[in-house]
C-alpha cells in the first residue's frame, strides 16, 4: 500500500535521475568505443595525411587522437559534475516536499482538534508553512 501511495505522483526523482545518468554514461561508453575503433582502423592517421590549403591541421594521427580523448574526458567530467548537482537538487527537493507534506498533515490534525487558529503556539516551520500556503491560495489561485 505504501508503494502505491509513493507512486501516486510518478517515479522517484532519484530513479529518474539514475535512469538518465545510465543513458548518458552509456552514450559516453559508446563514444569511447567508437574512438577506439577509429584508432584501430587508423582513421586519425588518414585525417592527418589530408592537407587543406590555408587550414592548419594536426600533423599526426596521434594529435587527433589526443584531441578527441581530451574532448571525451571533458564531456565525462562535465557530466559527472552535472549529475552531482542534479542529485543535490533532487535530494533537497524531496526533503522539502516531505517537510511540506508533514506540515500539511500537522495542520490537518490541528484543524480536526480545533487548535489551528493560534499561530503563536505553532512551531516556526508550521507557522511559515501556513502563511505561505494561505498567501498562495488567496493571491496565486484566485480564479480557480
Amino acid at each position: 500500500a505504501a508503494q502505491n501511495f509513493a507512486n501516486a505522483f510518478g517515479d522517484s526523482l532519484f530513479l529518474v535521475l539514475l535512469n538518465r545518468a545510465g543513458g548518458e554514461f552509456m552514450c559516453l561508453g559508446f563514444l569511447a568505443f567508437t574512438v577506439w575503433l577509429l584508432e584501430q582502423f587508423e582513421l586519425f592517421e588518414t585525417l592527418a595525411s589530408i592537407e587543406i590549403d590555408g587550414v592548419s591541421t594536426p600533423a599526426s594521427g596521434h594529435v587527433y587522437l589526443e584531441l578527441v580523448e581530451n574532448v571525451h574526458i571533458q564531456l565525462f567530467l562535465g557530466m559527472v559534475l552535472y549529475f552531482i548537482i542534479a542529485w543535490i537538487v533532487a535530494k533537497n527537493s524531496i526533503d522539502r516536499n516531505m517537510l511540506s507534506e508533514q506540515l500539511r498533515m500537522d495542520w490537518i490534525e490541528q484543524l480536526k482538534a480545533g487548535t489551528a487558529k493560534n499561530l503563536h503556539t505553532d512551531p516556526p516551520a508550521l507557522r511559515k508553512f501556513k502563511r505561505w500556503r494561505v498567501h498562495f491560495q488567496e493571491q496565486g489561485v484566485k480564479e480557480v
